[in-house]
């Protein structure tokens, strides 16, 4: 199984969401069927603690905005194929969803708390 994953943060981040993006991409790691994880951070706030080895962490997806969304069209292209779209926030909805279209994976959303309170401001995000 191979996991395409769109996170705000993860490795290196702080706060809530990043450990539990932490906390899950380790677990998925430990499923004997996950072959990949290719992850994608949006933000890189320390140095990274040690990233399981089934992780391919692209950290200069970080450096801004055109820089992400470069990362994703890159890991399209070096991969044709992905088992699940891992979309770690609802603002990163648009191009997880892009994500899946593309390359044929299961959508998977996260959301939290007062993000998803109220519908999003977005019409794209509210659409998808």
């Amino acid at each position: 199984m191979k996991i395409l994953a769109l996170v705000t943060e993860a490795y290196g981040g702080r706060g809530g969401i990043a450990q539990y993006c932490r906390d899950l991409l380790d677990a998925l790691c430990m499923l004997p069927e996950c072959a990949q994880l290719v992850v994608l951070p949006r933000r890189v706030s320390d140095s990274p603690e040690e990233v399981p080895g089934k992780i391919n962490y692209r950290m200069q997806a970080a450096a801004g905005k055109w820089h992400y969304v470069l990362e994703l069209v890159r890991s399209m292209l070096g991969s044709s194929r992905y088992d699940f779209i891992l979309c770690g926030h609802i603002n990163l909805l648009p191009l997880a969803w892009l994500a899946k279209f593309l390359t044929g994976g299961r959508l998977v959303l996260l959301v939290y708390g007062i993000d998803v309170w109220q519908p999003h401001r977005n019409k794209w995000v509210r659409r998808f």
